[in-house]
């Protein structure tokens, strides 16, 4: 079912669509770990939410479909009550989103990182290919390398952020479907990457994309 009626502004998501450029150059350095989707969502207390993602495609079937509208609010579910967390999710859990990801997109295997706030939930989601089962395990062996990736999202992401409007999730929209997996295997029997790989992975994430197309909020660019 479609719910696109429903958008209260679909000029906002023009908005969020419109940094796709951006956030692709700076999810650039997750492609050396195999990911090579990412996607962040940040929900407000107030029912309102921001949506940017590295692929334009993606994101906007995800803001057509209302799939936003799935995530109940912070206080609301389970999935805002866990603090922060790192929860699996993929088309096995046969959920009709994740496998419309798959189907229509090859996007599947991902892992999604919850930081709560007082005001809002970032969810922070990481995703690769359909057949790439092995970056299930990668990602819970390496979740101090998506940390690393999220801290340096978050410093040069921010002027993005701070020009997206929140737009309204329509509160008749609001399940609370079992979206993820929660994995319990031993960490220390799953791959890693050799120091060389992390070494490279982290330097990448220290260079400053410039963002002269964008105004800061006080007008200076």
């Amino acid at each position: 079912m479609n719910y696109s009626s429903k958008v209260l502004d679909k000029r906002k998501h023009e908005k969020f669509l419109s940094f796709t450029s951006d956030i692709s150059d700076i999810s650039k350095p997750l492609k050396n770990l195999g990911i090579e989707y990412f996607k962040h969502l940040r929900l407000y207390r107030d029912f309102s939410f921001i949506a940017v993602a590295n692929d334009a495609s993606w994101l906007q079937y995800f803001l057509d479909e209302a799939y936003y509208g799935l995530m109940p609010p912070p206080g609301q579910a389970s999935i805002f009550l866990l603090g922060s967390d790192n929860l699996l999710w993929g088309s096995a859990t046969g959920y009709s989103f994740h496998v419309a990801l798959r189907d229509n997109f090859n996007i599947d295997n991902g892992v999604a990182v919850v930081k709560s706030n007082k005001t809002y939930v970032d969810i922070y989601v990481f995703a690769s290919t359909t057949y790439n089962y092995m970056i299930n395990q990668f990602y819970l062996n390496n979740i101090d390398l998506l940390e690393r990736f999220i801290q340096f999202y978050n410093e040069q992401g921010s002027l993005i952020i701070s020009q997206c409007v929140p737009d309204f999730v329509d509160q008749d929209l609001i399940k609370v479907p079992d979206l993820y997996d929660k994995e319990t295997r031993d960490l220390n029997t799953l791959p890693s990457i050799n120091s060389q790989q992390r070494d490279k992975f982290i330097a990448s994430c220290q260079s400053s994309p410039q963002w002269s197309h964008l105004s800061s909020p006080n007008g200076a660019t």
